[in-house]
């Protein structure tokens, strides 16, 4: 189609050239109707070439837009969460530090990888320093992941392998699901919305199964047991770009955060985890 139009367009380019280095007794073959109907002819023609450019599918359109840049992406955030349990065995925490970094890689089709790593520890205790309670929780993901675009939002998909422990004191009461592995699954979006600002949200839970389950009221009565609980991940932010060059970024992220550790043994029965806070980081990619 994009051939023949640019012929005819040549064609018809060639008859007006001809016309005009004609003689003026051989102009006189050309009547005003059969100029205008050329010069018509034309402007479709012109049209044509227009739209068969402006909508030809660009080449490689069959995955992620070709725009994405292949490269790798770093990220470390520091994270205030503060824990909450269903039951209230263990009130009276505060917000507690903790780290999460990650690293990745994603290919010009958008398919890519990454692992993270997440660890929290918080601590209750009296005026006299003896223990209350304590929390001791470490995440670490083995991803593969896919860019989409979906109107103006830009997302991902990830997906695979999670290790996670789960470790939970409170008094004499001691409940640990260590070496748990599980499938983890997750979807972020983003929404450019000036040059510089972004907003996104992430949604992301796994299910985790440990063979080394321990729920004892008395330390030395332990007993392994295979248990299972599931960790569920609820993100909402924003995102400033700092500096960009050739090749790379550099963003700064604020994030809102809630996580739900579900099946903890502390207590007669098992009771969810919350930790509600948020978040700051760096991220960088090139």
């Amino acid at each position: 189609m994009l051939a023949r139009s640019f012929a005819s367009t040549v064609a018809a380019m060639f008859c007006l050239l001809m016309v005009g280095s004609a003689s003026a007794q051989e102009s006189e073959v050309v009547s005003r109707s059969e100029f205008d109907a050329l010069l018509h002819r034309l402007e479709n023609q012109e049209l044509l070439l227009a739209e068969s450019t402006q909508y030809a599918p660009p080449a490689k359109s069959f995955c992620y837009p070709c725009s994405t840049q292949a490269g790798m992406e770093f990220g470390a955030e520091l994270l205030l969460l503060r824990p909450y349990q269903s039951e209230g065995e263990s009130p009276g925490f505060d917000l507690f530090a903790a780290p999460r970094m990650w690293i990745g890689y994603a290919g010009e089709r958008g398919y890519g990888a990454r692992v993270r790593w997440f660890d929290y520890e918080a601590e209750n205790r009296e005026n006299d320093g003896s223990d209350i309670a304590d929390l001791d929780l470490t995440v670490i993901d083995f991803e593969l992941t896919d860019r989409f675009r979906l109107g103006h939002w830009d997302g991902e998909l990830s997906g695979g392998l999670r290790y996670a422990d789960y470790r939970e004191y409170n008094g004499s009461d001691f409940s640990t699901m260590e070496n748990s592995l599980g499938f983890v699954v997750g979807v972020s979006v983003e929404r450019q919305c000036t040059e510089k600002w972004a907003l996104f949200g992430l949604v992301r839970t796994s299910f985790q199964f440990a063979t080394e389950g321990i729920d004892s009221d008395d330390l030395t009565d332990d007993a392994e047991m295979d248990v299972f609980f599931r960790i569920s991940e609820f993100q909402f932010g924003a995102e400033r770009l700092l500096w960009k060059g050739k090749g790379g970024k550099v963003s700064l992220r604020t994030v809102a955060e809630a996580q739900n550790w579900s099946g903890g043994l502390v207590g007669d029965d098992s009771e969810d985890l919350g930790l509600v806070g948020g978040s700051v980081g760096i991220v960088l990619a090139r």
